[in-house]
């Protein structure tokens, strides 16, 4: 097997999301970037506030008319059949689009690429890429109840910092769960600070906090009320630049009586000055809610001491 470099081109997850969730890219050629990840809350303050600071800022429990709001957004969501949630805890997103990868010089380039995620709330999310030619590269997040797999080509290995295993589940929420919409109503969730008619397009925003997460905020669409960005912010170590990750979604169409997008920009935002970079773009061709899994597809891989 040739040397293995871990770096997050896009994020560990945000690819983990990836699995954004977090992206590995692994190359012979790559030296880590400023690597691992730590994700303090969502600020809206020139000065940023201290983790302290964010959380008093939480309310106990949702406000009733943020959670009337919800039973809108659920309602449009489900096509005026919120029972239809129900499948959605076991879903499947599978489609095509583009991610950022080292190629041999270990120069990160825009790479074409097939991507599934599978996710089973609250605690088990398979990632899996496989780029097109003439780059022959698979990548495979596995996440089950706090344990994080990576496999690349086959041979695989068991990520064991914190800060890289916690942006599985952080940055799926992001980009997988958060548009089924279910989690926002689960226990321990909290969802506040809702703002109408913000901006052109015109968006309802809100704040979102999970337990062990950081803050996200959620931007609905005025008319429709479909979700149509979220974003939370991370701090990367070494740096001292505090960046804004930032999922949107857009082309919404029916699956199973739930509508769901069919396209996802991943994007990662550095203040001072501002600069948007995109990373990912995919097409998702089916949302898929299947009544079991194999019994292979969550299998933790053997690896090598």
């Amino acid at each position: 097997m040739p040397p293995v470099t871990i770096i997050s081109p896009v994020g560990v997850f945000a690819g983990c999301c990836c699995l954004g969730l977090v992206v590995l890219g692994i190359s012979n050629g790559c030296q880590p970037s400023d690597g691992r990840k730590v994700l303090p809350t969502k600020v809206e303050v020139d000065r940023p506030r201290t983790p302290l600071e964010e959380e008093i800022s939480v309310p106990a429990a949702t406000p009733p008319d943020v959670r009337s709001y919800l039973e809108r957004t659920i309602a449009a969501m489900t096509q005026e059949q919120p029972q239809r949630l129900l499948k959605a805890r076991r879903s499947r997103a599978t489609g095509k689009g583009f991610m950022l990868l080292p190629d041999d010089n270990g120069q990160i380039a825009r790479r074409e690429t097939r991507r599934e995620l599978a996710a089973d709330w609250p605690d088990r999310i398979r990632l899996h890429y496989q780029t097109l030619p003439p780059l022959n590269l698979q990548l495979t997040f596995l996440y089950i109840q706090g344990q994080l797999w990576l496999t690349r080509n086959q041979f695989p290995t068991q990520a064991t910092e914190p800060a890289m295993i916690d942006e599985a589940p952080t940055d799926t929420l992001a980009q997988h769960w958060l548009p089924l919409l279910f989690p926002l109503t689960e226990p321990g969730v909290v969802c506040f600070d809702l703002r109408t008619n913000q901006g052109q397009p015109s968006r309802d925003l809100m704040r979102v906090k999970f337990p062990h997460r950081p803050l996200y905020q959620l931007a609905f669409d005025t008319q429709s009320r479909l979700l149509r960005h979220v974003e939370y912010r991370y701090l990367p170590l070494g740096t001292g630049r505090p960046l804004t990750r930032e999922w949107t979604f857009d082309q919404y169409k029916p699956f199973d009586g739930l509508l769901l997008p069919t396209r996802l920009v991943y994007a990662e935002i550095l203040e001072s000055p501002r600069i948007r970079d995109v990373k990912m773009d995919w097409t998702i061709e089916r949302w898929e809610f299947p009544d079991k899994w194999p019994e292979e597809l969550f299998q933790p891989p053997k690896t090598t001491p």
